[in-house]
């Protein structure tokens, strides 16, 4: 019983230690170091952290400052690993959504001039300046309804491939 009450005490001790850390890490981000700070506000600062943490402000005074330094170097280094990963998360070319209707535009037109959808793909990462895969991944998800794709391709039926390669070099400011 005694064990488990010292325990606890410990446990509490240290819990008190880090709220007081990050208190005066607060702070010191706040106000500049100690020595730095308004002391009217800084000490006004500490107090109202003190009630807030349920902390005595003697557990400051148990706190050295090389504790406090530690503690913002690692809540630094946590925002920057933080950070990085987001950055890293985001590669790639952003999307562009209104390529994609010129692109399935293109799809359903070489399919309307008579290619198959797979040569129709292929033509147009040609002229769009992409990857099949990343062509074919656009149709996939951006396909259009039954209706608009026969519409598409019945008003390019008579045309050859040639000439919607033409069609998409004026539209792209290639061929005056």
């Amino acid at each position: 019983m005694r064990g488990e009450c010292e325990n606890e005490r410990h446990k509490k001790k240290l819990a008190d230690l880090e709220k007081a850390k990050i208190l005066l890490a607060c702070a010191c981000r706040v106000y500049g170091s100690d020595e730095d700070a308004k002391k009217p506000e800084y000490n006004q600062f500490l107090q109202i952290g003190c009630a807030i943490a349920n902390i005595t402000p003697e557990t400051l005074a148990r706190v050295s400052i090389k504790e406090v330094v530690a503690h913002m170097l690692a809540e630094d280094r946590v925002e920057a690993e933080r950070l990085l990963e987001s950055a890293q998360r985001d590669r790639g070319r952003p999307a562009t959504p209104h390529k994609h209707v010129w692109i399935m535009g293109t799809i359903e037109a070489y399919i309307g001039a008579g290619l198959r959808r797979k040569a129709a793909i292929h033509r147009t990462a040609t002229h769009w300046g992409l990857g099949p895969s990343t062509i074919d991944k656009i149709y996939k998800n951006k396909k259009l309804t039954k209706a608009l794709s026969k519409k598409i391709r019945a008003f390019f039926d008579a045309d050859t491939p040639e000439d919607i390669d033409e069609s998409i070099r004026r539209h792209r400011g290639y061929d005056p």
